[in-house]
């Protein structure tokens, strides 16, 4: 009964941020409003999982898509607040939690299907090998252009 409890209190507390952002939106103090607010939602929710999840490896998992998940908010506070949405730099960036936040929860489906002693297959580890040349392309793009073409006044 105590989880459904947590859902529908997590439930209510992201349609609230939901309803914020659309009545603060033109609103100058408000202006990182939602991203904050759903980071620290985000970090909330991870506490209160952190100590329900018994295996070690899917713990971990979980805490690297909070991690990911915050990135996301972060990078997109800077995006927008800090660039006016006119840095390259922190638009490619965007990318990095976009690769490996699925990658993550691939991995946790993964591990949740496995005994503890009953690793999986060493294979599946070449999953994340796309994911780790993607990245360095995004990043390098203004070099050679393969990812995204982007105007000049970008």
């Amino acid at each position: 009964m105590e989880r459904y409890k947590r859902f529908i209190i997590f439930s209510i507390v992201f349609l609230i941020g939901g309803i914020l952002h659309v009545v603060l939106r033109e609103v100058d103090f408000t202006a990182c409003f939602s991203p904050l607010f759903y980071g620290v939602l985000v970090i909330v929710w991870e506490m209160l999982v952190d100590d329900q999840v018994i295996d070690r490896r899917v713990r971990t998992l979980v805490r690297g898509i909070v991690f990911f998940l915050g990135m996301y908010f972060l990078l997109q506070i800077c995006r927008y607040r800090l660039t006016n949405g006119n840095s390259r730099f922190f638009r490619y960036a965007y990318y990095i939690p976009m690769i490996f936040l699925p990658l993550l929860f691939f991995y946790i489906t993964i591990y949740m299907n496995h005994q503890k002693n009953d690793l999986p297959d060493k294979r599946l580890n070449l999953v994340s090998v796309p994911a780790w040349v993607l990245i360095p392309l995004i990043m390098t793009n203004d070099l050679h252009q393969l990812f995204i073409r982007l105007d000049d006044n970008l």
